[in-house]
């Protein structure tokens, strides 16, 4: 605000200074704020600065470790999936059947199952050479020791589940 410009609105002399005087002090203020705030600011220019230079200096060695560590996790996952259907193909010894599975040829997808494996083990299964590595299919008499009754056909279990159905436990 300039003093010309009060003294051209008709104020007493008096009067424009008090208005020049409190307009002084506001400023003043704001000056005062705008300097704090500006060395704020070049403190913290400052220490990004650092950081980002420290930073750089760390990050080729930790994204080296990080994709290592992937890789190693990457690599069990698929080595306990291939131990997990290995083990459940009917293998009498999964180890040894495992020396001779084709890991090139098998993938392990996101959900955590082995892309390529049953058609491998089907192959060893049907080979006359391979076919001694895996328990033979057994064949069911349908007695009841065998354990291998279709569910429903067991009379005890049909007359429980009267009894349950009866006395309102079902």
């Amino acid at each position: 605000m300039e003093r010309k410009f009060l003294e051209d609105l008709g104020l007493e002399k008096e009067t424009v200074d008090k208005i020049l005087d409190q307009n002084s002090a506001d400023i003043g203020k704001h000056i005062k704020t705008i300097g704090a705030l500006e060395l704020e600011r070049d403190g913290l220019k400052t220490q990004l600065s650092d950081a980002n230079r420290q930073l750089e200096g760390f990050d080729p060695e930790w994204k080296k470790k990080a994709e290592a560590a992937e890789k190693k996790l990457s690599a069990k996952r698929f080595e306990f999936a291939l131990e997990k259907g290995l083990s459940s193909s009917g293998a009498r010894n999964p180890k040894a059947l495992a020396g001779l599975i084709d890991r090139a040829k098998i993938s392990l997808d996101d959900s955590g199952d082995l892309i390529g494996l049953d058609t491998q083990i089907e192959a060893f299964k049907k080979g006359e050479d391979t076919a001694f590595l895996f328990q033979p299919a057994k064949s069911s008499t349908g007695l009841s020791h065998e354990g291998n009754k279709e569910p429903g056909t067991d009379k005890n279990a049909q007359v429980n589940a009267a009894l349950r159905a009866a006395f309102g436990k079902e």
